[in-house]
């Protein structure tokens, strides 16, 4: 969508099945992707973009975060348990984009790429188990999301997939002007390690937080690459063996997913509001949230 000079390339837009979604009897949650901070004006707090989606229709607003929070604390551990005495690296697999690339280029070694289900899938899934008769709709930077709602998630929880472009456009239709609202609720599901997933090397810190509070002594080698020419790059030293122990990071869009193709601002600028939205949160740990997942489960 992003390189084809002619604009052929499109997604599929799921605007019109919300709204009918909305007109339904059963409720509507929404999953924001932790690049939202910022997206929708200078001046918009994040918590005046949940009462906007509120007002937009939606029964509850959720953080796709707390996903990342549990992916973190998984890859974590598939990590120290096995990296490197059963395979030689571990690789994330949070951008589909990326994991397609990885599990095609990695070859005999495609079993290095991590088998943890994505912030989106976790956070669903999560969801579903307590709601399951919820619609439950992904908002986000990434149109890759929509090819794995549909043809990777074997369990199909998310129902529909939107950019952060489509949204604004349903808040303009509707005549939701987000810098006038006064919010009704506080997002205070996630750490500072999931929302930090959005920026390029977020995974990688989360990640590495999680084992260095698991295991203080563990040495840890890492690397990450953003966009799909430098993952490739990456993955072929990997896969020749010159990446043996490390923890690799691949994000397809620049930025990380700051700089998805249905984004609305600046990457750079964004990943400035997303560190800073990281920060707010009263959680510093991706285990603490795990915790309180598992409480729950």
């Amino acid at each position: 969508m992003v390189t084809c000079p002619f604009g052929a390339i499109m997604d599929k837009s799921e605007i019109y099945q919300l709204v009918e979604a909305f007109k339904g009897e059963d409720e509507v949650c929404a999953i924001i992707a932790p690049a939202f901070v910022g997206q929708f004006g200078d001046k918009v707090s994040a918590d005046q973009v949940v009462e906007g989606l509120l007002q937009l229709g939606f029964d509850d607003v959720r953080e796709v975060a707390y996903g990342a929070d549990i992916t973190a604390v998984d890859e974590a551990r598939h990590f120290l348990k096995n990296v490197p005495i059963d395979q030689p690296f571990l690789a994330t697999s949070c951008c589909p984009a990326w994991l397609k690339v990885a599990q095609k280029e990695l070859g005999d070694k495609a079993y290095c790429v991590s088998d943890s289900l994505s912030p989106m899938v976790e956070t669903a899934n999560y969801l579903r188990k307590q709601f399951p008769k919820t619609r439950i709709v992904m908002i986000g930077p990434c149109s890759a999301k929509k090819y794995e709602a549909a043809y990777m998630d074997p369990n199909q929880n998310v129902n529909f997939v939107l950019t952060y472009e489509e949204i604004n456009a349903m808040f303009i239709a509707r005549g939701i002007d987000l810098v006038t609202l006064i919010p009704s609720h506080t997002l205070n599901h996630a750490s500072v390690d999931g929302r930090g997933f959005a920026i390029s090397g977020g995974v990688l810190s989360a990640v590495e937080n999680v084992i260095k509070r698991l295991d203080p002594d563990r040495v840890i080698k890492v690397e990450r690459a953003e966009t799909l020419h430098s993952c490739r790059k990456m993955l072929l030293m990997a896969k020749a063996g010159r990446k043996d122990g490390y923890l690799l990071e691949g994000m397809a869009c620049p930025g990380g997913c700051v700089g998805g193709a249905g984004t609305i601002i600046h990457p750079t600028k964004a990943t400035s509001n997303v560190t800073n939205f990281a920060r707010s949160s009263d959680k510093a740990s991706a285990l603490k949230t795990y915790a309180e997942f598992k409480n729950q489960d």
